[in-house]
């Protein structure tokens, strides 16, 4: 005998679904983006670069807002297949990603972990500290803001005596 599925099992589905479909929205289309041309690379001869496209991610430096956008000061990583920035490898340079939207600096901390999918349009000059630097610079046709974790994660396992006084 058939039964009609239970209202509970539907809701699960229905979660599962729009957790997977939440999932695969979030991809960004770097198909277009060149293999090879990592930030110091497109530092090196800007107008080389300049018109090709790139799929480049890493940590925020931090995130300054213009009067016609938001530029994104980035210490690139190396990608995963998934475009998440691998921020315990070697860091591969920095880049300006400029977006023509205000970014609210308090979600674009630093820190933050964000990816970029867009056309080199050259280079930007600028200072590290006291030192000159060349950041290329992209025109973030795709961004993602990787979700941040808040609060620290808490440890699997505690050692202790078990009781706890004076709460």
């Amino acid at each position: 005998m058939h039964r009609p599925p239970r209202p509970c099992h539907a809701l699960t589905a229905l979660a599962c679904v729009l957790i997977l479909w939440g999932c695969a929205g979030s991809r960004l289309d770097a198909s277009r983006a060149e293999p090879g041309l990592d930030p110091a690379v497109a530092a090196a001869d800007p107008e080389r670069a300049r018109g090709r496209f790139v799929h480049w991610g890493g940590m925020l430096v931090q995130a300054t807002n213009r009067a016609d956008g938001t530029d994104l000061e980035v210490l690139a990583y190396p990608l995963t297949r998934g475009g998440e920035p691998r921020t315990g490898r070697a860091p591969l340079g920095r880049f300006l990603a400029r977006r023509d939207a205000y970014l609210d600096p308090a979600e674009y901390a630093p820190g933050r972990i964000v990816t970029v999918v867009g056309p080199l349009e050259g280079a930007v000059q600028g200072r590290i500290g006291e030192a000159e630097y060349t950041y290329p610079l992209v025109r973030a046709e795709q961004l993602r803001l990787w979700p941040a974790v808040y609060p620290p994660a808490e440890p699997r396992f505690r050692i202790g005596i078990g009781a706890v006084f004076g709460r």
